[in-house]
């Protein structure tokens, strides 16, 4: 089964709505990860359709403005986690600090390892928005995330090809997804696993029996797509 395990909707800063991109997915034979940004309802409306195989997740920010993504067994976990963990910990009311918490890195790390979710490290090397580095001297409990994302459709080959180094130093199962921001992008990475249920994806993602496919965005093709976001945000709702 293929899986793209990173995609975004209307409800942070992606423009496909939940019909939309269910729609998409099951015609394409597809499972989904959804993982909005520091937002759920997406993810809870997405697990309530019946037909396709949705992961349940979330990219939370950091106050460094690193990213992490989570992956949970159930959408009732997710709920317990975003109500009690993230809810109050948005930063809401300044320019592009939505995409960002209070939360430290390393504290969201260990939080997250107290949840019945995967934490990945998603494109950690995206120089676009500075993202700075996940070394260990910078995250000294690194080791607890269970993979890194090395194929990520909207950023650059050099920036994924840093990342794939960075989990073969790891040691860490290598994830792959589109990242997509619109229907049109769905699908342009993900990862290819025997498991069909979200318990044997999940399962299999920490186990490394996975294979990451995909590509990356060109940069012409990835400035699209951030303009296409940043308008959206701009217009009025």
């Amino acid at each position: 089964m293929f899986i793209d395990t990173h995609v975004h909707t209307k409800y942070s800063d992606g423009t496909g709505s939940i019909q939309n991109i269910l729609k998409n997915a099951k015609k394409r034979g597809i499972g989904l990860a959804i993982t909005d940004h520091n937002v759920i309802k997406g993810a809870v409306k997405a697990v309530q359709h019946n037909g396709n195989t949705i992961i349940p997740g979330i990219e939370v920010g950091t106050v460094e403005n690193r990213h992490v993504s989570l992956l949970f067994y159930n959408a009732k976990e997710l709920q317990e986690f975003y109500n009690k963990e993230i809810e109050n910990k948005r930063i809401k009311d300044k320019w592009f600090n939505w995409w960002r918490t209070t939360i430290p890195t390393v504290e969201l790390i260990d939080t997250a390892t107290q949840y019945n979710c995967l934490i990945i490290a998603p494109h950690p090397y995206n120089r676009l928005f500075t993202e700075k580095n996940w070394s260990p001297k910078k995250i000294p409990n690194i080791k607890k995330i269970h993979a890194i994302e090395t194929i990520n459709s909207a950023v650059t080959p050099q920036s994924n090809s840093i990342a794939k180094r960075f989990a073969e130093k790891l040691n860490k199962p290598q994830t792959a997804g589109s990242d997509a921001h619109n229907i049109q992008n769905i699908g342009k990475a993900g990862i290819l696993t025997e498991g069909s249920t979200i318990n044997e994806i999940l399962e299999n993602i920490k186990k490394g029996k996975i294979t990451p496919k995909g590509l990356s965005f060109n940069p012409f093709e990835y400035y699209l797509q951030c303009q296409t976001v940043v308008v959206k945000n701009i217009l009025p709702k």
